[in-house]
């Protein structure tokens, strides 16, 4: 009687311990916003919006180019990437570049994958 208890007992301590060891583990997450303006289109892939964290930036028809974030301010993130400058607002969902003293502003779309 004495034995079972105790394999019992070391049985739901060792499933506790697993237990908290996973909810203690990091888990994946990739965000991905995706905006356009008419015919003119990006996507950002990023983990987390940190300051001078990397994040992918992608045009269509262009190879996917890694960039720092040089701004970042609430939900806001700032980066440049070519001649352009980019605002990004996650809040409202849209984003600003400005090239040549010209702004387009794009209606974005914010996905995210937590694991």
């Amino acid at each position: 009687m004495r034995k079972d208890f105790i394999l019992i007992l070391l049985t739901l301590v060792g499933l506790a311990y697993i237990f908290i060891s996973m909810t203690k583990n990091t888990r994946f997450e990739s965000n991905l916003i995706s905006c356009a303006n008419g015919q003119v289109s990006f996507q950002i892939t990023y983990k987390k919006l940190k300051s001078d964290m990397f994040v992918n930036f992608e045009k269509p028809d262009e190879e996917i180019t890694t960039f720092k974030i040089t701004n970042l301010d609430g939900e806001n993130f700032h980066f440049e990437h070519q001649l352009s400058k980019f605002k990004i607002n996650l809040d409202e969902q849209t984003a600003i570049e400005t090239r040549s003293g010209e702004k387009l502003i794009y209606k974005c779309a914010l996905e995210s994958f937590k694991m």
